[in-house]
Protein backbone atom coordinates (compact mmCIF):
# COMPACT_ATOMS: atom_id res chain seq x y z
CA UNK A 1 0.00 0.00 0.00
CA UNK A 2 1.43 3.30 -1.10
CA UNK A 3 1.22 6.23 1.28
CA UNK A 4 -0.39 8.46 -1.17
CA UNK A 5 -3.35 6.11 -1.04
CA UNK A 6 -3.54 6.28 2.84
CA UNK A 7 -6.83 8.57 4.24
CA UNK A 8 -6.05 12.22 5.48
CA UNK A 9 -3.58 15.17 4.54
CA UNK A 10 -0.10 15.82 4.82
CA UNK A 11 -0.32 16.98 7.99
CA UNK A 12 -1.99 14.51 9.49
CA UNK A 13 -0.21 11.83 8.88
CA UNK A 14 3.03 13.79 9.93
CA UNK A 15 1.54 14.51 13.54
CA UNK A 16 0.44 10.59 13.39
CA UNK A 17 3.41 8.57 11.60
CA UNK A 18 2.48 5.57 13.87
CA UNK A 19 -0.78 5.14 12.47
CA UNK A 20 0.36 4.64 8.93
CA UNK A 21 3.67 2.85 10.05
CA UNK A 22 5.82 5.39 8.85
CA UNK A 23 9.07 7.36 10.35
CA UNK A 24 9.04 9.93 12.92
CA UNK A 25 8.85 12.96 12.20
CA UNK A 26 11.23 14.64 14.41
CA UNK A 27 10.81 18.31 16.10
CA UNK A 28 7.65 18.66 13.96
CA UNK A 29 6.06 20.52 16.81
CA UNK A 30 7.53 21.42 20.46
CA UNK A 31 5.40 21.08 23.34
CA UNK A 32 4.95 24.06 25.41
CA UNK A 33 7.00 24.89 28.39
CA UNK A 34 6.03 26.93 31.00
CA UNK A 35 8.17 29.78 32.00
CA UNK A 36 10.82 28.55 34.63
CA UNK A 37 11.31 32.06 35.54
CA UNK A 38 8.71 33.86 38.23
CA UNK A 39 7.31 37.03 36.59
CA UNK A 40 6.41 39.61 38.79
CA UNK A 41 5.36 43.22 38.17
CA UNK A 42 7.82 44.51 40.88
CA UNK A 43 11.51 43.54 41.20
CA UNK A 44 11.01 43.40 44.92
CA UNK A 45 8.30 43.17 47.82
CA UNK A 46 8.62 47.62 48.66
CA UNK A 47 5.87 49.82 49.36
CA UNK A 48 4.16 52.05 46.16
CA UNK A 49 4.14 55.77 46.51
CA UNK A 50 0.38 55.63 48.70
CA UNK A 51 1.31 53.47 50.38
CA UNK A 52 4.50 55.25 51.35
CA UNK A 53 2.80 58.28 52.07
CA UNK A 54 0.36 56.58 54.04
CA UNK A 55 2.99 55.12 56.01
CA UNK A 56 4.57 58.79 57.14
CA UNK A 57 0.63 59.78 57.99
CA UNK A 58 0.42 56.61 60.50
CA UNK A 59 3.60 57.95 61.90
CA UNK A 60 2.75 61.54 62.59
CA UNK A 61 -0.56 62.26 62.79
CA UNK A 62 -2.36 58.93 63.64
CA UNK A 63 -2.04 57.67 67.67
CA UNK A 64 0.81 56.23 69.32
CA UNK A 65 2.29 53.10 67.48
CA UNK A 66 5.26 51.07 68.81
CA UNK A 67 6.10 49.68 66.10
CA UNK A 68 5.08 49.82 61.82
CA UNK A 69 6.37 47.62 59.09
CA UNK A 70 5.18 46.78 55.43
CA UNK A 71 4.42 43.86 53.56
CA UNK A 72 6.29 41.56 56.30
CA UNK A 73 3.73 39.65 57.93
CA UNK A 74 1.54 37.27 55.87
CA UNK A 75 -1.62 35.48 56.96
CA UNK A 76 -2.56 32.17 55.60
CA UNK A 77 -6.35 32.20 54.18
CA UNK A 78 -6.79 28.76 52.48
CA UNK A 79 -5.20 26.45 50.71
CA UNK A 80 -2.27 28.53 48.96
CA UNK A 81 -3.88 31.45 49.19
CA UNK A 82 -1.94 34.33 51.14
CA UNK A 83 -2.67 37.66 52.43
CA UNK A 84 -0.34 40.11 52.84
CA UNK A 85 -1.23 43.05 53.90
CA UNK A 86 0.65 46.51 53.25
CA UNK A 87 1.17 47.61 56.44
CA UNK A 88 0.99 46.37 60.01
CA UNK A 89 0.92 48.31 63.69
CA UNK A 90 1.45 47.68 66.81
CA UNK A 91 -0.23 50.31 68.68
CA UNK A 92 1.50 51.20 72.17
CA UNK A 93 0.37 49.92 75.63
CA UNK A 94 -2.95 51.80 77.12
CA UNK A 95 -4.41 52.57 74.19
CA UNK A 96 -8.41 52.67 73.71
CA UNK A 97 -10.49 51.60 71.66
CA UNK A 98 -14.32 52.57 72.28
CA UNK A 99 -13.05 53.59 76.03
CA UNK A 100 -11.89 50.19 76.47
CA UNK A 101 -7.94 49.83 77.62
CA UNK A 102 -6.49 47.46 75.04
CA UNK A 103 -2.86 46.64 76.15
CA UNK A 104 -1.24 45.51 72.64
CA UNK A 105 -3.22 46.28 69.59
CA UNK A 106 -2.06 44.34 66.32
CA UNK A 107 -3.53 46.43 63.10
CA UNK A 108 -2.79 45.69 59.20
CA UNK A 109 -3.61 48.17 56.69
CA UNK A 110 -4.67 48.08 53.07
CA UNK A 111 -4.31 50.94 50.76
CA UNK A 112 -5.83 50.52 48.20
CA UNK A 113 -6.16 52.94 45.02
CA UNK A 114 -9.91 52.26 43.64
CA UNK A 115 -12.36 49.96 45.54
CA UNK A 116 -13.39 47.13 43.38
CA UNK A 117 -14.68 44.38 45.07
CA UNK A 118 -12.35 41.79 44.41
CA UNK A 119 -9.53 43.85 45.74
CA UNK A 120 -11.50 43.86 49.22
CA UNK A 121 -12.49 40.35 49.47
CA UNK A 122 -9.09 38.91 50.66
CA UNK A 123 -8.99 41.98 53.52
CA UNK A 124 -12.78 40.93 54.61
CA UNK A 125 -11.96 37.29 54.37
CA UNK A 126 -9.07 38.00 56.43
CA UNK A 127 -10.55 40.13 58.77
CA UNK A 128 -13.11 37.34 60.00
CA UNK A 129 -10.68 34.94 60.62
CA UNK A 130 -8.23 36.37 62.59
CA UNK A 131 -10.67 38.86 65.24
CA UNK A 132 -7.33 39.07 67.23
CA UNK A 133 -6.31 42.00 64.88
CA UNK A 134 -8.04 44.87 63.58
CA UNK A 135 -8.38 45.19 59.47
CA UNK A 136 -8.46 48.85 57.98
CA UNK A 137 -9.26 49.70 54.38
CA UNK A 138 -7.82 52.76 53.32
CA UNK A 139 -7.63 54.92 50.05
CA UNK A 140 -6.54 58.26 48.71
CA UNK A 141 -9.57 61.00 48.49
CA UNK A 142 -9.31 62.97 45.49
CA UNK A 143 -8.77 66.72 45.36
CA UNK A 144 -12.63 67.21 44.81
CA UNK A 145 -13.32 65.28 47.43
CA UNK A 146 -10.94 67.12 49.81
CA UNK A 147 -7.97 65.25 49.75
CA UNK A 148 -6.57 63.23 52.53
CA UNK A 149 -7.53 59.86 53.32
CA UNK A 150 -10.57 58.17 53.31
CA UNK A 151 -10.30 55.16 56.90
CA UNK A 152 -12.56 52.52 57.05
CA UNK A 153 -12.57 49.80 59.59
CA UNK A 154 -13.40 46.24 58.48
CA UNK A 155 -15.37 43.96 60.42
CA UNK A 156 -15.43 40.45 60.96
Amino acid sequence: MKTDDLVGSKSFRDLNPQVFGLPAVKNYMQPYCAPTKRLIKQSSKQPNRWEREFEEYLRTTWRPIHDISTQSTGLKLGNGCVYWPDIRTTCSVGFTVDDNPMPNVVEFWEVKGQRRPTGIAKIKIAASQNKWATFWLVSKQTRKQGGGWHIERVLP
